[in-house]
């Protein structure tokens, strides 16, 4: 049983982005963190936010704050959206070569935490199969990287062990969570960082924020 959802996992968690009938469809790593199927892996609480800001190339983003459309006009691409008419998203998604490794990148907004400026809540990136619905980036989009300690994609589970102490992932999957910190409007914002593991390597993680009064 613990096999299979393993699997199942970094299927859906490495999986592109794919149009459905209806329009756009966020897949991949957004999708099973906006959707909760990435909460069996194990987590750890920390005391200050994961990701305070993530380096992707010329980009600094700051989760809450930056908003998607600068990345857009950074980077160019195709917007996206879609709606379940409960739950909506805007993002982003590119494709890079990875010293000859295909990996796929998202910015993301959701319709609740991203507000009306639809400001990034999630930046998310993993090694997977090429897939030509996410874009080559222009200017200069590199692999997104958390800041220190939190590694990022093709870091390795002794990173999260220098940054954490001892892990113990849970079907490849452990997380890093910050349950509140104080933000103007009343808001509190959780952030946490979520990693996929195939033996000891990192090969899928997603930083996301989500603000609540």
């Amino acid at each position: 049983m613990r096999l299979f959802a393993a699997a199942s996992l970094i299927v859906l968690m490495t999986a592109g982005p794919a149009l459905a009938d209806d329009g756009a469809r966020l897949t991949g790593v957004p999708a099973a963190l906006l959707s909760g199927a990435a909460a069996e892996g194990t987590q750890h609480e920390i005391p200050n936010p994961p990701a305070p800001t993530i380096a992707a190339g010329p980009a600094t983003i700051i989760l809450g704050q930056t908003p998607l459309a600068d990345l857009h006009e950074a980077f160019g691409g195709t917007l996206h959206h879609a709606s379940d008419g409960v739950a909506s998203a805007d993002w982003l998604c590119y494709q890079l070569d990875a010293d000859g490794r295909a990996e796929l990148v998202w910015f993301v907004s959701d319709g609740e935490s991203g507000g009306d400026s639809k400001l990034v809540t999630l930046v998310a990136a993993a090694y997977a199969q090429p897939n030509p619905v996410c874009d080559a980036p222009s200017n200069g989009l590199a692999s997104p990287q958390p800041a220190a300690p939190m590694p990022g994609l093709g870091g390795s589970l002794a990173d999260l062990e220098k940054a954490y102490g001892p892990v113990s992932p849970r079907d490849g999957m452990v997380a890093y969570i910050n349950q509140g910190a104080a933000m103007k409007g009343g808001f509190t914002a959780f952030q946490s960082i979520n990693y996929l593991l195939s033996g000891d390597s990192i090969v899928a993680f997603g930083a996301s924020q989500i603000s609540v009064r």
